[in-house]
């Protein structure tokens, strides 16, 4: 893959919380080139293919949200 293709921007994005001023107060944005978004995208398939993953793992799964992961615990409580 080029370097070109490889290239991304990344911005900072205000959290809408405390103080403007304060660097700890953003996040960012990385804008990826359109061959690196699809190339990462293939990548992630083929791994979650060949990757056993836990029932219980709920964080970045696609269709599994935190009141699936929250709800067993308030049921056990």
């Amino acid at each position: 893959m080029s370097k070109e293709q490889r290239w991304s921007t990344t911005y900072p994005l205000y959290k809408n919380e405390g103080d403007i001023q304060n660097c700890n107060n953003y996040g960012s944005i990385k804008l990826l080139s359109h061959t690196m978004e699809v190339w990462e995208r293939v990548v992630e398939i083929r791994m979650r293919k060949g990757v056993s993953i836990s029932d219980n793992q709920f964080g970045f799964m696609p269709e599994r949200s935190t009141i699936e992961a929250i709800n067993p615990v308030r049921r056990s409580l």
